[in-house]
């Protein structure tokens, strides 16, 4: 389980096993009705190997299978398209898949970085050392963007070089369809689209600029549906709150982001070569597309100029600018490689740039099999907590929900079971702070938590300090970050990109706050039931932890199930509550 934002896909994979092909609240059976805002095209790419497979255990490595051989054949092609050179682009294409972050290695700024670079190329694992290399892969299995917007680059590339309404069409299709799948997609989409078109204009290329019109007229059209969401969840009181916990919005005014004057001077470095390289060859359709594509990162990352507010902005570094930028280094290569071609030692080249790309596979292929295998021997759970939880998946009824004060108890309920969840974890509902903190109260009162172990987990989270000591999975979230998320991040201009140690951490007075309301929270568990939906209650060693109550001596709890330590009760004569539209 990875905590954060991309684990609210997982949950999401759950909800199609679950017979759900649309779902909104990921964790709360009150909003499961509600506005669908996160990856929905995720459903038709894995609805049918969820249902071939049988659970979240198969899909995973299937996923990580289907989405590299996708990644690949359209990186290739992409490459191919640029170069015309299978040695080329097929080598590109594999480390590519491999190694997300190798454009901006091949720019070291420091000998550590220089070292980082030689690792990412030997064809062995470094352990502790291995976040650069299966980056990308790791990433579309779990957020498969690149299945579209691979294609929408193609078909932007074929309407610049042919200027045939076909891809313009097909263009605007796949722009379209970016909007249902990552953010920074449909704004970068946008935003190529648009300076072909005014570029188009500025050359008199008339055609070309009613072309790229097209695009963006289908893929408006495509888009409605996005917007019509996007303009009722507007309307929501608590929709700031939502974004900024999920986002971490920037909203450093209309300034330009000067500290990123070296990856500038790149840009133009690789634009004067790429434009003599071109022009040299009169193949300036494809200096035309590697224009657009650079120049639309620089507009991306400094899309507050226009706006005001950027969105996690070292994500276009992550999710974007690394394509162009590594498209224009293998035009690089293409220029060096026809250089040695004339010297006649364009073979040993060859032999040279394959070696790399198999010995980045060998070294990606054993930091796969280190990784794994570290995580398996380190991998401990409390006795008793999974044999529970393959019970609750085999007992409980589908939208059951099952009450934890444990966020690590709680993820585990909504991947491995069909229950719902009573605390919702920021990313990936839309309950506002006030229901999620009054749910927080319910929680700790009715397991007896005193306030003071409600401070202690808010500020230092003690018990993910159990978890590392007892190589529990080191994947447990901190509680004010299960509740909160990016919430209180600082929105300061670079804050995403140059992070500041310590800047994430909770604020002090608003723990003081959420503390001092709990010793005052009025709790009647006779009132328990009657605003949200309860249906279980769950006491395992996790749990035990922390609480003081003993739910045996409680009335209206029928014990369901009791092995290894490890209690569940029915919640008896609990009114229906509906859920929320």
């Amino acid at each position: 389980m990875t905590p954060g934002y991309a684990s609210t896909i997982w949950a999401r994979l759950r909800e199609l096993a679950d017979g759900y092909l649309r779902i909104a609240d990921v964790s709360l059976f009150e909003y499961r009705n509600g506005l669908t805002t996160l990856h929905p095209l995720l459903n038709p790419f894995l609805y049918y190997p969820l249902y071939l497979i049988g659970g979240l255990r198969g899909v995973m490595p299937l996923a990580d299978a289907f989405f590299a051989a996708i990644t690949f054949a359209l990186l290739y092609k992409i490459a191919h398209l640029l170069t015309g050179r299978f040695f080329l682009a097929a080598p590109f294409a594999s480390i590519f898949v491999m190694v997300r972050d190798l454009p901006f290695m091949l720019l070291p700024r420091s000998m550590n970085a220089v070292k980082d670079l030689v690792k990412v190329f030997l064809p062995v694992s470094f352990p502790g050392d291995s976040r650069n290399r299966l980056n990308f892969l790791t990433m579309e299995s779990v957020k498969p963007g690149f299945v579209i917007f691979g294609p929408f680059l193609i078909f932007v590339f074929l309407l610049l070089k042919s200027e045939r309404r076909k891809y313009a069409v097909l263009a605007g299709v796949f722009y379209g369809l970016l909007f249902y799948t990552y953010t920074y997609y449909w704004i970068y989409g946008t935003i190529v689209l648009g300076i072909i078109f005014l570029s188009s204009l500025l050359r008199r290329k008339y055609r070309t600029a009613r072309y790229s019109t097209i695009s963006l007229a289908i893929g408006g059209g495509i888009s409605l549906y996005y917007w019509m969401t996007y303009f009722a969840a507007q309307r929501l009181p608590w929709i700031e709150t939502y974004l900024n916990r999920t986002g971490w919005i920037e909203s450093g005014g209309h300034q330009f982001r000067t500290s990123q004057w070296f990856f500038y001077i790149v840009v133009v470095v690789l634009l004067v070569i790429l434009y003599r390289y071109c022009k040299a060859r009169a193949r300036m359709f494809i200096f035309d597309f590697l224009a657009v594509l650079l120049i639309a990162g620089v507009v991306g990352l400094n899309i507050q100029v226009f706006t005001g507010t950027n969105v996690q902005p070292v994500h276009w570094y992550l999710r974007i600018i690394f394509i162009p930028l590594a498209l224009s280094f293998l035009m690089c290569a293409q220029c060096v490689f026809e250089r040695v071609e004339k010297k006649g030692l364009g073979r040993p080249l060859t032999v040279i740039v394959w070696i790399l790309a198999l010995s980045v596979l060998g070294g990606s292929a054993s930091d796969a099999y280190a990784f794994a295998k570290i995580r398996f021997h380190t991998f401990e759970q409390p006795t008793g907590v999974m044999p529970s939880v393959l019970w609750m998946n085999e007992h409980l009824p589908r939208d059951a929900v099952v009450l934890t004060p444990i966020p690590y108890s709680s993820e585990l309920f909504l991947y491995y079971t069909p229950a719902k969840i009573f605390l919702p974890k920021a990313a990936g509902t839309m309950a506002g702070e006030d229901e999620m903190i009054e749910r927080l109260f319910i929680l700790y009162s009715l397991y007896g938590i005193p306030a003071s172990t409600l401070d202690a987990e808010l500020r230092n989270d003690t018990l993910a300090q159990t978890f590392i000591q007892r190589q529990f999975p080191a994947t447990h979230m901190a509680l004010f970050d299960y509740l909160y998320f990016q919430q209180f991040y600082s929105q300061a201009l670079d804050a995403s990109i140059n992070i500041v140690p310590g800047a994430d951490a909770p604020p002090g007075l608003k723990v003081d706050q959420i503390v001092s309301s709990y010793g005052a929270y009025p709790f009647d568990i006779s009132d328990l039931g009657k605003k949200y939906k309860v249906d279980y209650l769950y006491l395992g060693p996790l749990e035990k932890e922390i609480s003081t109550a003993d739910f045996d001596e409680m009335p209206d709890l029928e014990k369901v199930y009791d092995v290894d330590g490890v209690r569940l009760y029915k919640i008896q004569k609990t009114e229906a509550v509906p859920p929320r539209t």
